[in-house]
């Protein structure tokens, strides 16, 4: 573990490698292996640095910061450039930094180590719209890359008018992303933040806890609300909808107001910040291995058990917890807004409280099918079957497809889920009632 935490404790990223002569260079051929999306991961490969024609500038890659993801890389053209995914990434993330490609539009060849006749296999299915940015904040999205199925690449074209970027299979989420939110509401009196867990990697896992009065649960007839992203490393969109949640809470206003007076809403943005920063696919156990941190709720990984201390210890202070809800992002779901709801509930209480069907109303587009996404998983099944906790799994699509949503349309997902939480707990239907006094 000690070895693991030193692992994990730097963020997994290619370092260069001295430059070649060019004539050697542009001889090479990509001579990465290509890696397999099984869980057993491998750190990150050494990227081959190799320079562009004769004549035109030096395009350089690399990915040695917060969430960066970076296989072998070569450039096999004045303005085409071929990489790898590393065998952390699961064949599926990258995250990369490229310099000088102003006035360029450069095309991106990627190998594809997945099946392509899968269902996994959407996660690249030639729709995919991969996203740049110049300062890692403002971020837009590439046109429709394509799949040579024969070949077995994805390839995508980016003009970029700065000299440097970044480039990421969807728009990002990172450990930093979330502290610019703990930043900006740092002063806020309705927030309360909480280490649930300090990882392998030395890494805080980040609890908020929203509401009028944060610091005293027990006051005031509240229902409380438990909102889980990110058990795995790859999903972004997830921790988006957590953001534009937490967001809706803690802002002005008559919508916001009301769900801090009547709910206590707790929400983990990032469970696995170790995965986060080195880019991993799911959940790193060790140098060359990783997990479904969802499956793993029978072991003692740090932050399974801080989150599952954290309800615990909520629930035996006799605080009821009235939904527990796991947003997850899902590769194959290739719609603008397509959602999934995993139930864990009482037999007779299959709508649990109506929240879906409110949902659908507010964002006419979502498409909520029922059933079990992954059933026996994770900290919605962890409730239910401990504390008999109503509980479901939020899904939005992994990655941007023909009009793939924005890093604010996300947000939004978890805006309007704010503000359905909030008209459905506070209606008369769901506010408790206190006995009249001198009455048992």
């Amino acid at each position: 573990m000690r070895q693991l935490g030193k692992l994990l404790s730097r963020v997994a990223a290619p370092r260069r490698r001295p430059a070649l002569p060019t004539g050697l260079l542009l001889a090479l051929l990509l001579t990465g292996r290509a890696v397999g999306a099984e869980p057993g991961a491998a750190p990150p490969a050494q990227p081959v640095a190799v320079t562009a024609a004769e004549g035109t500038s030096a395009v350089t890659l690399s990915a040695d910061f917060d969430n960066g993801s970076l296989g072998e890389w070569e450039v096999v053209g004045p303005d085409t450039v071929r990489f790898t995914l590393t065998k952390a990434s699961g064949g599926l993330w990258f995250h990369l930094h490229i310099r000088g490609v102003k006035g360029r539009s450069i095309t991106f060849q990627v190998p594809m180590t997945r099946n392509l006749t899968a269902i996994t296999a959407h996660y690249y299915d030639g729709r995919n719209r991969p996203a740049y940015s110049y300062d890692r904040t403002q971020w837009l999205l590439a046109e429709p890359g394509k799949v040579d199925q024969a070949a077995k690449t994805f390839t995508f074209q980016v003009r970029f008018e700065q000299d440097e970027a970044w480039v990421a299979y969807c728009i990002p989420y990172t450990n930093d992303t979330l502290q610019q939110l703990l930043t900006e509401y740092a002063q806020s009196p309705h927030l309360r933040v909480r280490t649930l867990a300090t990882t392998a990697g030395g890494r805080p896992v980040h609890w908020l806890t929203i509401s009028d009065k944060p610091d005293q649960p027990e006051e005031g007839l509240r229902r409380s609300i438990w909102v889980v992203a990110r058990e795995n490393g790859w999903e972004a969109p997830a921790s988006w909808v957590a953001d534009g949640l937490a967001r809706q809470a803690l802002e002005q206003g008559e919508v916001a107001e009301r769900l801090r007076q009547r709910v206590i809403l707790h929400v983990i943005p990032i469970l696995t910040p170790d995965a986060v920063a080195g880019g991993w696919f799911l959940y790193p156990t060790g140098p060359q291995s990783q997990v479904f941190l969802s499956a793993g709720y029978d072991k003692d990984f740090p932050e399974v058990v801080g989150v599952k201390a954290a309800v615990r210890d909520w629930v035996g202070a006799g605080r009821p917890v009235d939904l527990a809800l796991r947003v997850l992002a899902l590769g194959w779901i290739s719609t603008r807004h397509e959602f999934r709801e995993e139930l864990f509930l009482p037999q007779e209480q299959v709508e649990f409280d109506g929240v879906a069907d409110r949902f659908h109303l507010a964002v006419p587009e979502a498409n909520w099918t029922k059933g079990h996404v992954f059933p026996g998983f994770g900290f919605v099944e962890y409730c239910f079957r401990n504390f008999n906790i109503k509980g479901a799994t939020l899904s939005v699509g992994l990655g941007a497809r023909d009009n793939g949503m924005t890093r604010g349309e996300l947000q939004g997902v978890g805006r309007v889920l704010g503000e359905v939480l909030a008209n459905l707990y506070t209606s008369g239907a769901f506010v408790p009632s206190r006995p009249a006094e001198g009455n048992p």
